[in-house]
């Protein structure tokens, strides 16, 4: 059994995002806005690419995951186990396959000339270098750099891969990190309310952000953030619309 966690994605799957619902938000719900900003042109769509790109870049990421789960959970103050005994006592040997399948990934890629190689392999050592930095640090406050570093990091792989504007693209998903940062600061218990469930904060940091937007980005960019934005605040919407038809009601 431990021999599947050689294939990309099976780790993540079967240990990471178990439920299916959370797998379909963290994979293909955080790829719908950057699908939509970088496919604007759809010639750019390639199925082929993008199957490619996903092999090569769950090979790699999977390999901090091991390095997390099997060495990080040792020195860590509040550790999260999640793999089993058969996988802990084998993880150099996994990590050691899965980052030779990778290479062999990114050759086939790079000989097919289905990206730029430098800048896919650069983004993939930066991955690995900050989840080695991560995986090494105890205190929870200072992690709170790299998690998010991690999360930008996969935005940008697939991002780079279609030849879309980076910095415009990080200008877009700032709200987004600002949440992703606090909630994880509130499961590490560093601040006390886990502000991604308040609805109301979090209408007003993207609404204040839509602001921007509209004030600094090209109008035919706006669309990809009301995809985040709506997205971000159905709680919110769903609220008030039931409070409105409380008030209407006799």
């Amino acid at each position: 059994m431990w021999l599947l966690v050689i294939i990309p994605f099976y780790y993540t799957r079967t240990f990471r995002y178990y439920q299916g619902w959370k797998l379909l938000s963290f994979v293909f719900g955080e790829f719908l806005l950057s699908a939509l900003f970088v496919f604007i042109d759809t010639s750019a769509l390639n199925l082929t690419t993008f199957i490619a790109t996903q092999l090569l870049f769950w090979s790699v990421y999977e390999c901090g995951y091991l390095d997390n789960d099997c060495h990080a959970v040792k020195i860590e103050k509040q550790p999260t186990l999640r793999a089993p005994e058969t996988i802990v006592s084998k993880f150099k040997f996994l990590i050691f396959t899965k980052l030779i399948l990778a290479s062999v990934i990114a050759y086939v890629c790079i000989k097919n000339e289905l990206f730029s190689a430098i800048d896919s392999i650069s983004i993939l050592t930066v991955i690995l270098a900050t989840f080695f930095i991560h995986n090494r640090i105890q205190n929870p406050a200072k992690r709170c750099i790299t998690v998010n570093l991690l999360g930008y990091f996969r935005y940008i792989f697939v991002i780079q891969i279609f030849d879309a504007n980076i910095f415009l693209f990080s200008f877009l998903i700032v709200p987004l990190m600002v949440t992703r940062l606090l909630g994880y600061m509130h499961t590490k218990q560093l601040i006390e309310e886990d502000l991604r469930e308040n609805i109301d904060f979090k209408f007003s940091l993207f609404s204040t952000w839509f602001v921007m937007i509209v004030l600094f980005v090209d109008p035919i960019y706006w669309s990809a953030y009301l995809l985040l934005y709506l997205n971000q605040n159905k709680k919110y919407f769903a609220y008030r619309f039931l409070a409105l038809r409380h008030r209407a009601s006799p």
